[in-house]
């Protein structure tokens, strides 16, 4: 009889029969943009990815790494997942609209559990840069993977008070209905010279996360999600008018060489 062979999860390290399909970020929201995409009776949907030789990869129910974590591990991110879907998803008609000399710039939330919330973002955070998938490539923790694994583990966001994070999301069908791969934040902008990621959640929201001691200064402290404080979702601009517009054009121009 053949001896089995031994994998080891990620996360607690113990050695395992089998990992699971380990969900990055939650099916929910992939589902959502496939509804609004109209491709309810498609097998997939596509990634689009401006890393060269990548461009576009099917998915078919999220994104997920089958050489993560073992199933034991993976109920961990269960109740952050399932907070993150009702308080984003399944309460959206709930958030409160926030307008600007009448033009729409975001929207409120005065109730939330900030932790939960903040759990949420660590596990994305973690997923992510424990992944060996080619989306999540660029993103790497260093130090931070083991704190983020800390806080996950405890159910606590003690020693995570420096990494903060940004929820938008896109007002307009088109962009709630794509998905796009995450990156590191170019120097410069909303986080200056800070060490900062961008993910493509899925049903259009977008998560900016500062993973780094330093605090961010002027204008733009304030706008990070706080306990407290009422979240706050900021509108990205309308799809056709965004900066992903173009990534998406640059993408379909390079398929096409």
């Amino acid at each position: 009889m053949p001896e089995i062979e031994l994998k080891r999860c990620k996360f607690c390290q113990n050695e395992v029969v089998s990992l699971v399909d380990s969900h990055v970020f939650p099916r929910s929201f992939y589902d959502y943009s496939r509804r609004v995409a109209k491709m309810d009776k498609a097998d997939y949907m596509e990634m689009k990815s401006n890393t060269e030789g990548v461009f576009t990869q099917k998915v078919w129910i999220g994104w997920y790494d089958n050489d993560l974590v073992c199933a034991d591990c993976e109920k961990l991110f269960l109740p952050f997942d399932t907070y993150a879907s009702e308080l984003l998803l399944q309460n959206e008609t709930r958030h409160q609209k926030m307008f600007h000399d009448k033009k729409l710039i975001g929207w409120s939330v005065d109730e939330f559990d900030f932790a939960k919330l903040k759990l949420f973002i660590l596990s994305i955070l973690w997923r992510s840069g424990a992944s060996n998938k080619t989306q999540f490539r660029g993103i790497e923790l260093g130090k931070w993977i083991d704190v983020i694994k800390k806080c996950i583990s405890e159910n606590s966001i003690k020693g995570a008070e420096s990494i903060s994070f940004i929820i938008a999301r896109f007002p307009d069908d088109i962009g709630r209905s794509f998905l796009l791969n995450p990156h590191k934040e170019k120097k410069g902008g909303l986080f200056s010279d800070l060490n900062a990621y961008r993910f493509y959640l899925g049903a259009g929201y977008i998560l900016y996360i500062k993973v780094d001691s330093r605090p961010i200064l002027g204008q733009f402290s304030e706008i990070p999600v706080a306990e407290g404080m009422p979240l706050r979702i900021l509108c990205r601009q309308d799809m056709l008018e965004s900066a992903e517009s173009m990534v998406m054009k640059k993408i379909v121009l390079a398929t096409q060489k």
